[in-house]
Order: structure tokens, then sequence, then C-alpha cells
């Protein structure tokens, strides 16, 4: 017996209005910032920030040779402390402003919208509390 919640579809048995939802998970290093900024100039990549940030590969020489996108990059940071700690949780906010910002201003200027990385905002969420 299988579970209907876990079944999928088809993509071409996918009405024209779908909208997808992805996760893609791999190593560090593996491309999974270059998959994502290859969906076009129309997309926005939020980065929330540990102060390393997939904006890096965006601006490389090899990213704008073979990828060759140039999309929105909002790169969000919070203050550490010494011990890299957050000293006020304010970064999981300042990705749902962002988002709620691009949502609401600049719907009409972009398709997509990549959140990298998920662990990072992981810890945001369970800073916040």
């Amino acid at each position: 017996m299988t579970n209907p919640s876990y079944e999928g579809k088809k993509a071409s048995d996918l009405p024209d209005t779908t909208t997808l939802s992805a996760i893609v998970y791999g190593k560090k290093g593996c491309g999974k910032t270059s998959f994502a900024a290859s969906s076009g100039d129309r997309t926005v990549m939020i980065y929330p920030g540990a102060g390393i940030s997939g904006a890096k590969t965006l601006r490389s020489p090899w990213f704008r040779e073979e990828i060759g996108t140039n999309p929105f990059c909002v790169e969000l940071h919070e203050d550490l402390n010494e011990k890299r700690m957050p000293k006020k949780a304010t970064l999981f906010d300042q990705i749902t402003r962002t988002i709620d910002w691009w949502l609401k201003n600049r719907i009409d200027d972009w398709d997509t919208m990549v959140i990298d990385d998920v662990a990072n905002t992981r810890k945001a969420a369970m800073f916040k509390g």
C-alpha cells in the first residue's frame, strides 16, 4: 500500500499553475549554489549568513563563464559574539522580512527565489526560539 502524501506526479501531468518547492542537498562544493543560480537572471538568491556566502561563487570567473546568469543577491547577517553566537537573534526575522519584501515590492522582477543555505536558516530559527 502506498501513502498518497508521498506519491509524486510526472512534471508533464502537473497543471501550468503549479509551483516548485525544493530542497537541494549535497556536500559542500558539489554545485548546489551554481545549480540554483542557473535558473536565470530573474532569480533572487537570499544568503542568511555565517559570513561565508554563496555570492562568492556567483562572482567567480568560472561562474560567469560557465553559467553566466546574474541573479539578485541579498546577503543577510547578524552580529555575533566572540563565541560566534548571535548577540541578538535577528537573522530569522531578516529572512522572513526579505521574502515578504520581494513578494510585496518586486514580485514582477523575479521568477525563482532561493535561500542558500538551509542549515543557516535552521540555526536562525533555533536561535529565535
